[in-house]
């Protein structure tokens, strides 16, 4: 121990490393940063993996210094390397090695400078196929050890030379030494890769049970928090996506009982905003709808579309008696399964417009599909051909015999709500009407506004034509809905002009 303190003749330089502590300092940051971060939405698997990743090193810094630490309080002997006048002893706290000056190839000293400043001096040892290097600080200090260093080689080189037994005994630190024809002295040193892998492996355990931990921690917060979100938004989809993504939660009775006061409130506000000119059964079918969504949650409504009837291939015919006109357009295709696929595209946003104006889309939503058992709207619809023609303003001009109409429509609505698991069909009919001035964009070009004959040209615009009037016979159709349901006024008999907002083409009905 005194050779350890450079007294009896030696030098002792210390190779303790204060590295481990510091390494201590970020990785006790890491696990406060850590806790802080699990007060969040919850982790996805990168977020996951990664605090994992650093956790591990984090572990692996602290054990480290937590070891060096015990080892530093525990040990005799201490981290330095001792020069003697035969050895150089390498003390690892009570891991040792040493070498004899015949084991040592040389003893270099290299000064190191940093912006023209002397940062220290690097004494290094050859110890056979090994190199030990040390810092010293001072200058003058690095410069008497190496004087005294190569003093001592000298001596122990002297003394084999001469066989002094005396010299090698005086100067002998260690009683297993035997002076013989080998002056190698041999030790093992413990393999530092294996106390390393001793930590790495611990510090895995432990950062697998931290992140269990604060994993379940981050669950903890992101219940809250999602709760927390829940409750701001105060709307059934925002409670219902608590329910879906937390299904255990602890707000999981909260978010029923919320689910069920917004269904009762939009039952209340339904049944105090209707009008008293009502269809009851409409009304009633309404009402169960609210219910069954609910009870089960189900709230998405499909809606099913069925035309039906054929044309009368006499229809045109038939018409042009009935109304007393000349001229009239064939109908051609206008009603083809092409024209009115997306006419009933049209049709579902009039109905969920509809539902919208008193019910909340996440109370009530209307949809093409559906998952598993859900309320179903059955609309059958009829073209009616036999109220109206219609013809074009261009020829206010025209005379009778030669102006050209083409048939106008009326639709027959039949609608359906199917209640799963009830038998009973709440049903109601209605029937709605085209504007009796509808406004189009026309394909032709200005200069035929001229032409006394439009029997080309309404034939020509002949599906756009159609196109608006059934656009504007789905709008009557939303404003019966709304006046059978009771959450829209009374309908009007005396039809307005439909908009005519970016349209430049008027076609007007004859009764």
């Amino acid at each position: 121990m005194r050779r350890q303190r450079g007294e009896n003749g030696g030098l002792a330089f210390s190779t303790a490393s204060n590295l481990s502590f510091y390494l201590m300092i970020p990785a006790l940051v890491w696990f406060a940063l850590i806790v802080f971060l699990a007060d969040d939405f919850a982790w996805g698997t990168v977020q996951i993996a990664l605090y994992s990743i650093v956790s591990v090193a984090a572990f692996f810094f602290l054990l480290e210094g937590v070891l060096e630490g015990i080892k530093r309080l525990t040990s005799q002997s201490k981290s330095v390397v001792t020069v003697t006048p035969l050895y150089v002893i390498d003390n690892r706290y009570n891991d040792l090695r040493y070498w004899s000056f015949d084991e040592i190839g040389s003893v270099e000293g290299v000064n190191r400078y940093q912006n023209g400043k002397y940062t220290g001096t690097d004494l290094t040892f050859a110890l056979g196929k090994k190199a030990k290097t040390v810092r010293i600080r001072d200058l003058d200090t690095a410069e008497r050890s190496i004087e005294i260093i190569d003093g001592f080689r000298k001596s122990f080189i002297e003394a084999l030379a001469r066989n002094d037994e005396e010299y090698i005994a005086q100067n002998d630190d260690f009683e297993s030494f035997r002076f013989n024809n080998s002056y190698a002295v041999k030790s093992e040193r413990r393999d530092d890769s294996v106390g390393r892998l001793g930590i790495a492996a611990l510090s895995i355990v432990f950062a697998g049970l931290a992140m269990f931990g604060l994993t379940a921690l981050n669950n903890y917060f992101d219940d809250k928090k999602n709760w927390n979100r829940a409750a701001v938004g105060n709307s059934a989809a925002a409670f219902r996506n608590y329910l879906q993504t937390h299904p255990e939660g602890r707000w999981r009775t909260a978010a029923m009982g919320a689910l069920d006061r917004l269904y009762d409130e939009a039952g209340q506000k339904y049944l105090s905003s209707i009008s008293k000119n009502r269809d009851e059964k409409a009304a009633d079918a309404i009402v169960q709808v609210l219910n069954f969504a609910k009870i089960t949650q189900n709230f998405h409504v499909k809606v099913v579309f069925n035309r039906q009837g054929e044309i009368a291939p006499t229809i045109v015919e038939d018409m042009k008696k009935k109304f007393h006109v000349k001229r009239m357009l064939p109908i051609g295709d206008s009603f083809s399964n092409e024209r009115m696929t997306p006419r009933e595209r049209k049709l579902f946003q009039v109905v969920d417009e509809a539902f919208k104006q008193v019910i909340p889309n996440d109370i009530i939503e209307i949809s093409n599909g559906c998952v598993g058992d859900c309320v179903q709207f059955l609309i059958d619809y009829r073209i009616d051909f036999t109220n109206s023609v219609y013809w074009d303003l261009r020829q206010e001009k025209v005379a009778e015999d030669g102006v050209v109409y083409y048939p106008g429509i009326g639709i027959d609505w039949d609608f359906k709500v199917q209640i799963p698991n009830r038998p009973e069909t709440y049903e109601f009919s209605l029937d709605s009407k085209p504007a009796n001035e509808i406004s189009y964009d026309s394909n032709a070009d200005e200069s035929t506004a001229e032409n006394k004959d439009f029997a080309e040209v309404l034939d020509a615009d002949k599906s756009l034509i159609y196109d608006s009037m059934v656009a504007s016979a789905f709008d009557d159709f939303k404003v019966h809905l709304l006046a059978k349901t009771g959450m829209g006024p009374d309908v009007v008999d005396e039809k307005p002009a439909a908009e005519t907002l970016g349209k430049k083409n008027h076609v007007k009905s004859r009764k």
